[in-house]
């Protein structure tokens, strides 16, 4: 994955020993990729992502199909990717989901696209004051919507 993303050869054993430290990938190296657990190819999808330090990732479900501690594992990685603690490229991140509660956990701020409009472009923290969850805030923007539909459509 390096080679394809123009890593300069010179630097790539370094880039792709980054990558796997920065996705916790270090000790199964040498494992072959289908022989890991769903967790860990998550993983190394992401770090195939990042071995080119691009500024912006786009990630697609990054935890669809897998168990609590996993979840609990990629949205740790994916906060430290988007503020990294020690001197390591920062991403911005851009997380694609319909799973609300995701987006509650991981994300700073939230655009919900409905219809292939945006409707929400605000910060989550703006958005939830009060005790608001998101399914709410998207019902709310998405209500006149439903309320015109035929039954069903």
């Amino acid at each position: 994955m390096a080679k394809l993303k123009d890593v300069p050869r010179k630097g790539r054993r370094e880039a792709v020993s980054q990558a796997l430290e920065r996705c916790g990938l270090a000790d199964v190296r040498r494992r072959v990729i289908g022989a890991l657990s769903k967790g860990y190819r998550q993983r190394v999808g992401l770090a195939q992502a990042i071995v080119h330090s691009p500024p912006v990732l786009i990630l697609d479900e990054p935890t669809v199909g897998l168990d609590p501690t996993q979840i609990r594992e990629i949205r740790a990685l994916i906060a430290e990717l988007a503020a990294p603690k020690g001197g390591e490229t920062q991403h911005t991140v851009i997380l694609s989901t319909h799973i609300l509660p995701e987006v509650e956990a991981i994300c700073r701020r939230v655009i919900l696209i409905h219809r292939g409009r945006k409707v929400v472009d605000s910060p989550l923290a703006e958005l939830t004051q009060g005790g608001r969850s998101l399914e709410q805030v998207f019902a709310q923007h998405t209500a006149r919507d439903l309320a015109v539909q035929p039954v069903g459509a």
